[in-house]
């Protein structure tokens, strides 16, 4: 690859590698050099006044010299510009911040998912134990296992398919892709990702072209920043992402105190000498002798070309049977390339992996001369690779050379590297671009000059010219005594009482006489309208270039738009603009995806403690990154994170649901977690039609036990209702039990009280007749004895009678009793 401004040609890719030294780096580096100041256009490093011109036009502050020149602006010969102010009007500037403003607002939400078939084969197994488990609680509902521990759903699993559908495209997050996401919301607010973005989102806008650049630092950080367009030094590309970039580097000044350890005094004092004079160095240096510290190197300052490169190196091995009948890997002679079989191949790029077997089966038959001895094969790896160095412009020196640090590999192509640096131009061709603020300048020269020459027309305008007719004058007669005015007196008279007398004709009608005075407008005033009307016309022009109009330009809408126009206004906003956005997002894509495997490889190496430092809380986020995300590969995706409005819609949707009663704050809290308005919007459609189900089965639950209840109390009104009439029933059975008792005891009564008087009056009768017989008896004795007993038998008889009575009188009582 040659040169065609200067003939420098690049050095061999196809060497041993340890030939690319610092002869091979000092020589592709100056041939880069020497290319990109001959590449067309002029552009970055070498056209970096170009950079410095648009960004002066960003900020309102370019040279006012070149529209002096065109107005052809003398002070001498015309002092009326002497009144002008000469300060830019700051139509470009009031764009350029609108449209910055814009870009500003359009967040990104980055993604990561794991996309190496070892994720897809743990996410299809997640998938699969979800589903099973889902299935086997739908089984199990209406048996006893339905609340089983072990079928309920854990924190963040489905509940149903319908969830697992939802989850398998939007939710699902492979452990490995949340700690990588961890890992880049960490290193980007370390970063100050707010103020680097925008930069770049400046860079973008006025000059059509931005970048990132990724390292890891001495502390094992990973560190990310914008880089200086106007510094930069590419090789020639054809494509607007530079993914076909071969070579980069930044132009910066070093101090050359600061190369102190890396080169001699006698190499700093030659440095020195060749600098003079450039670059705003002294003209002269004079070196001291002795080789010490010169005081005098404190005053000089050298550019250096911070460059790295892409070439292939090949790394030739040696597949062999040693003399003891071992086989035996391993490197050998780059020279030994041109004995490689084409056919044979290494297929892994790992190189602590080829001790192993990948490579055919030795052939230990073939070729053999003698035992122990075989013919050997050579194989080679290719692998892309960065060098790096430090280059002193326009001299022979360089320091911090040689291969670079933590390249960048991905598993799936783990023969390439990327370059450490993210450009995007997305209005490119040639290396030639150009950014939105460049394409207004011409808009704002014209509006610049339009309006110094309102300022000067303003200045020295005449709206009107006053015509006065001597003639006319003349012959006024309103003097005293009927003298004629002199002129003087006349146009004193009508200034001072703004009243013209004078005769269309004379006194015999001839000679007409033409008005004293009279006020005619000059061309001045059209020539003012006609500036005017382009002032406005190239302002009008410069919006529509940018984009902007009425709605998105800070100005007043008009009131009779309907709301469709005016979303149609900012659509067309955004339509212009989204190039630029475009830009930006697909800049943020490269960066996380560097920021991930720039992680990979301080996890792999253990460099995360770097972190411990001052980080607080986000030190423990950073440590849960898994040693072996560096098994993984990861996708980077981005999506456009929702406005403010778009989500005060979303919250106010999800707060009358609450209001409602269709989400709890779980819900709630899920929902508006989701920075993805469309999963947002499926998540909040699938909790409330979930949570209706719910309030509906509640409501259903709660009618039946409301029907139950109900039944249960008729069950219940029922059974008092019989009881009522059983206890009513045995009331009265016990009622007429009673009654039957009481009848029957008083039958009884009667019975055993009739018993009881005849028995009575049997005794009475038994008693009486044996009363009787004794007495006849006693008759008889007494008969035989009657001078004797006569007395004693009548008194007894009397207590006999007595006796008797007493004893019917006792037996009527307590039939009484027995009867109350």
């Amino acid at each position: 690859m040659n040169t065609e401004s200067t003939g420098n040609s690049y050095p061999n890719a196809q060497c041993d590698p340890r030939e690319k030294g610092f002869a091979y780096i000092l020589q592709y580096v100056k041939a880069a050099w020497n290319e990109s100041m001959g590449m067309m256009g002029g552009m970055l490093y070498f056209g970096q006044n170009r950079y410095s011109e648009i960004r002066a036009y960003g900020l309102g502050k370019q040279s006012i010299s070149k529209y002096k020149k065109i107005l052809g602006v003398d002070d001498i010969q015309d002092n009326s510009w002497l009144n002008i102010s000469w300060e830019v009007p700051p139509f470009l500037c009031k764009y350029r911040d609108i449209g910055l403003s814009l870009l500003y607002k359009k967040q990104l939400d980055i993604q990561c998912y794991a996309i190496d078939p070892l994720a897809k084969s743990e996410e299809d197994k997640w998938f699969n134990e979800m589903q099973i488990k889902i299935m086997m609680r739908e089984a199990a509902q209406g048996t006893e296992l339905e609340n089983h521990p072990a079928l309920q759903p854990q924190q963040g699993e489905p509940e149903d398919m319908e969830e697992l559908a939802i989850q398998r495209k939007f939710g699902y997050k492979h452990v490995m892709a949340m700690e990588a996401e961890q890992a880049i919301q960490l290193i980007e607010q370390q970063n100050n990702i707010e103020e680097i973005s925008k930069r770049v989102k400046d860079s973008l806008y006025d000059f059509g072209i931005g970048g990132y650049t990724t390292f890891i630092d001495e502390n094992g950080m990973v560190k990310f920043r914008e880089v200086v367009c106007k510094n930069l030094i590419l090789s020639r590309c054809t494509k607007n992402d530079f993914s076909d970039l071969v070579h980069w580097g930044e132009v910066i000044e070093v101090r050359v105190p600061d190369l102190v350890p890396y080169f001699t005094a006698a190499q700093i004092n030659d440095i020195c000498v060749n600098i003079a004079g450039k670059w705003g160095n002294p003209k002269t240096f004079v070196p001291i002798s002795g080789g010490g510290y010169n005081k005098g190197w404190n005053r000089f300052k050298v550019l250096v070309l911070d460059f790295k490169f892409l070439t292939w190196n090949d790394t030739v091995y040696k597949d062999e049977i040693d003399g003891r009948g071992n086989k035996r890997f391993g490197k050998t002679s780059f020279q030994n390339k041109k004995f490689i079989n084409p056919k044979v191949e290494i297929e892994s790029a790992e190189e602590n992996t080829l001790e192993h077997d990948y490579h055919e089966p030795l052939d230990e038959t073939k070729g053999r001369e003698k035992q122990g001895e075989a013919t050997p094969k050579y194989m080679s790896i290719t692998k892309e690779v960065v060098y790096k160095t430090k280059w002193l412009v326009g001299t022979e020196y360089m320091y911090d050379y040689g291969l670079s640090e933590n390249m960048s590999r991905k598993k799936s192509s783990w023969w390439k590297t990327p370059l450490d640096i993210q450009l995007y131009a997305y209005n490119f061709d040639e290396m030639m671009f150009s950014g939105m603020t460049e394409k207004l300048i011409p808009f704002e020269d014209d509006i610049c000059l339009t309006w110094y020459k309102l300022q000067n027309l303003s200045n020295k305008l005449i709206p009107y010219i006053i015509n006065m007719d001597l003639n006319a004058l003349e012959g006024l007669n309103m003097g005293k005594g009927g003298a004629n005015l002199k002129p003087s007196e006349a146009v004193d008279f009508i200034f001072q009482n703004f009243v013209a007398l004078y005769r269309s004709t004379d006194l015999l009608s001839r000679n007409p006489n033409y008005k004293p005075v009279s006020i005619e407008a000059t061309g001045q005033l059209a020539a003012f309208s006609q500036l005017y009307d382009k002032l406005r016309s190239n302002i009008d022009l410069m919006r529509q270039v940018s984009g902007l109009n009425e709605a998105t330009d800070a100005s007043t809408v008009n009131s009779h738009n309907l709301n469709s126009t005016n979303n149609a206004m900012i659509e067309s906003t955004n339509n212009a603009l989204y190039p630029i956005m475009n830009a930006d997002r697909q800049l943020r894509l490269s960066l996380d995806d560097s920021i991930v495997m720039k992680v990979q490889i301080a996890v792999k190496l253990g460099k995360v403690e770097g972190y411990a430092k001052g980080l607080g809380d986000g030190t423990v986020k950073f440590f849960q990154i898994n040693p072996d995300v560096s098994l993984y590969e990861l996708g980077i995706f981005g999506e456009e994170a929702p406005t403010k409005e778009e989500r005060a819609a979303l919250w106010q949707e999800v707060s009358i649901k609450e209001s409602q009663g269709l989400l709890d704050i779980s819900d709630k809290i899920m929902v508006m977690s989701c920075r993805n308005l469309k999963q947002a919007a499926m998540l909040l459609d699938y909790k409330v039609r979930k949570n209706q189900e719910k309030q509906q089965q509640q409501q259903l639950q709660v009618q039946q036990q409301q029907i139950q209840g109900q039944q249960q109390q008729i069950q219940i009104s029922e059974q008092l209702k019989q009881q009522t009439a059983a206890m009513a029933h045995q009331f009265a059975m016990e009622q007429i039990n009673a009654q039957g008792q009481w009848t029957y005891q008083t039958e009884l009564a009667k019975k055993e009280s009739d018993i009881n008087e005849a028995n009575i009056q049997a005794q009475s009768k038994i008693i009486a007749n044996q009363v009787m017989a004794q007495a006849k008896t006693d008759a008889a004795h007494i008969a035989s004895h009657s001078h004797v007993t006569s007395t004693d038998i009548k008194g007894q008889n009397d207590l006999a009678m007595t006796a008797m009575d007493n004893e019917a009188k006792i037996q009527t009582a307590n039939k009484k009793e027995k009867a109350a």
